[in-house]
């Protein structure tokens, strides 16, 4: 059979002593900066915007009279693209081309998700003159689909939202 104490004086003298004392100035000082922190963190993390890029693939295509850009969108970040964001198409892997971009915006943001290949995805399509002319100022003529980069500019996202959105 198991004894239980009701007594509250089960602890030695040196213990009763050192919890009935008030915490020293340091301690006091050290807690009272560390919640300073935590709140100075969270107010920082609500105030603090920063811009929400989604980096995507995307087809380009030269037709008659216009050029026709294919970009895949996840599904999962569907959500945050909105018509008129902008668009830079990177050049980077067209050979003898690095660095040279092309400024656009989302024309249409599509309803049909595409799935291939195990991935869910939407194809938003972007048309442009068919003389485009890259952030540098070289006019550019694309004779075969050629495959590029692209990174989409959403809205600005406060810190405290992605870190809501990990959990």
């Amino acid at each position: 059979m198991v004894e239980t104490h009701t007594d509250l004086n089960l602890r030695s003298p040196k213990v009763r002593n050192i919890i009935g004392e008030i915490p020293s100035v340091l301690v006091r000082i050290g807690m009272s900066v560390f919640l300073f922190l935590v709140i100075l963190f969270f107010a920082g993390a609500y105030f603090i915007k920063f811009d929400n890029i989604i980096k995507t693939n995307a087809l380009i295509e030269q037709f008659d009279d216009k050029i026709v850009i294919s970009v895949k969108i996840n599904a999962s970040r569907i959500g945050y693209v909105k018509i008129g964001q902008t668009v830079i198409i990177k050049l980077d892997n067209v050979k003898n081309f690095y660095g040279e971009q092309i400024k656009t915006e989302i024309e249409h943001i599509p309803e049909t998700i595409t799935v291939k290949n195990n991935e869910a995805f939407y194809y938003s399509i972007i048309t442009l003159p068919s003389q485009s002319v890259t952030l540098t100022g070289k006019t550019i003529n694309f004779e075969t689909q050629t495959e590029i980069s692209a990174e989409i500019i959403c809205d600005k996202v406060r810190l405290l939202e992605k870190i809501k959105s990990i959990f």
